[in-house]
């Protein structure tokens, strides 16, 4: 500018202003520096941020994957459960279908005998005196036998009436009594026999009516020896023990009924 030959106050002025500039500019660098630094550190900091919102978000999905294994296994639990409920509920139905039709078999059957006995009024379906196997019992009615009954079948008593059946709650209507295939099926007491087939989901049975509504059944045999109609004395072989009626055990299933209702055959046993 001396060179020139500008003004000297220009000089002067413009001196300054170019000082000024500069120091600005220092300043205005300082501050850019400053500005540097901060977005690096910011970026440090969103860097980590960054990984840390991935690593949380593998998480979430490995989370998430291991949820659906879970809600998959758990529909298949319940899927599984839902069909054993639905195996229950069919099998419990099942049952009381084949137990509703083995009471109106009752039911037929005693219409029947009450028919024959208005026919017939001077031969009274009862009980054959005779034909009792132990001759004390001579002249009594099947009615007074409470208590001096013997079972059927030897073997051990599993499930007593009334008690519930574990894989339908269904109540057991008679007693069920573990027995050795092939063993003997006896009468409890004379009478007739006037049912000797087989019903799904019993087996191969038999019911005697021994008078004055009193009705007794043997179930679940492997093989029946006595048919309709005939004539049984107490003690009589009717029936060979099996497992017909698809239980978990061979035995027999032995019922007492009353007018087609069943009642408790240990109240009228003696076990000795």
């Amino acid at each position: 500018m001396y060179l020139d030959g500008l003004n000297p106050s220009q000089i002067s002025r413009e001196s300054y202003y170019i000082g000024y500039y500069s120091r600005q500019q220092n300043v205005e660098l300082k501050t850019i520096k400053k500005a540097y630094k901060e977005i690096e550190v910011t970026k440090k900091s969103t860097d980590k941020l960054l990984k840390k919102v991935a690593s949380l978000k593998k998480r979430k999905e490995k989370n998430a994957k291991k949820l659906l294994k879970q809600k998959k296994e758990k529909a298949k639990v319940i899927k599984k459960i839902n069909k054993k409920l639905l195996t229950q509920k069919k099998k419990k139905q099942k049952l009381i279908r084949n137990e509703k039709k083995l009471t109106s078999i009752f039911k037929t059957l005693m219409q029947k005998i009450k028919a024959d006995a208005s026919k017939e009024k001077s031969k009274k379906i009862k009980a054959d005196n005779k034909s009792i196997p132990d001759s004390k019992f001579d002249g009594i009615d099947f009615k007074k036998l409470k208590g001096k009954l013997k079972l059927p079948v030897k073997g051990k008593i599993i499930h007593k009436f009334k008690s519930k059946r574990k894989d339908t709650g269904v109540a057991w209507k008679g007693l069920f009594i573990k027995a050795k295939e092939g063993m003997d099926v006896y009468a409890v007491a004379s009478g007739k026999v006037v049912f000797s087939d087989l019903i799904k989901g019993f087996g191969n049975i038999i019911i005697i009516d021994h008078g004055k509504g009193y009705m007794s059944l043997y179930g679940n045999n492997s093989f029946l020896l006595k048919e309709t109609n005939d004539i049984v004395k107490g003690g009589s072989v009717i029936a060979i023990v099996g497992n017909s009626g698809g239980n978990l055990n061979n035995g027999l299933y032995y019922e007492l009924r009353k007018n087609s209702k069943p009642f408790n055959p240990l109240k009228w046993t003696t076990l000795k």
